[in-house]
């Protein structure tokens, strides 16, 4: 016979353990496992809680910081210099006379008297610079109509000085009042 490196494991097995010996090895192998298991989760919550803080720790550095805030300077406050304003006179006129109005103030001041007369002066006056000067009918037509309300019956009368469009509104209506007194007779 031969001494072989399989001749221990060919050999006939040893008998088995006492029951006690038995016992006392399944208990450690058991209490080795059970350490083993608790020691892997230990370490995956250790991993787990190691990535949450490596996230908390990245995303509190890496937070956008908002940019200084800008020096303001204070506003610069103007020297107040007194400047001389020149007045337009009329041409052949002296710094007495009355100024010149535009259309638009003729109108406002017209809106402002007390006296119908002088409105509807100024309301005419701010007609025919509408009409002659800008060229705006709807603005003349404004002031002539409120011209004809203010001036009443004695304004109505078709004058030489008229504009075509004042002219065209008293006898528009004129027409118009005779179309509106009631027929008698038929």
């Amino acid at each position: 016979m031969t001494t072989d490196d399989l001749d221990p494991l060919l050999s006939p097995r040893p008998a088995p353990a006492a029951p006690a010996a038995r016992e006392a090895l399944y208990r450690r192998t058991v209490g080795v496992l059970a350490w083993r298991r608790r020691l892997r989760r230990a370490m995956t919550a250790a991993a787990a809680g190691l990535v949450f803080a490596a996230g908390v720790g990245f995303g509190w550095y890496a937070k956008p910081t908002p940019p200084p805030p800008a020096a303001v300077a204070p506003p610069a406050v103007p020297v107040l210099v007194p400047v001389p304003v020149p007045v337009p006179v009329p041409a052949g006129g002296s710094p007495g006379e009355a100024i010149p109005l535009a259309a638009a103030d003729l109108e406002l001041e017209a809106e402002k008297a007390t006296d119908r007369t002088a409105s509807a002066r100024l309301y005419r006056r701010a007609g025919d610079k509408y009409l002659a000067e800008l060229n705006d009918i709807p603005s003349a037509t404004r002031c002539y109509s409120l011209y004809l309300a203010e001036a009443g019956p004695a304004g109505r009368p078709v004058a030489a000085d008229d504009s075509w469009l004042l002219t065209r509104m008293k006898t528009s209506r004129t027409a118009q009042e005779k179309s509106d007194e009631p027929k008698s007779g038929t």
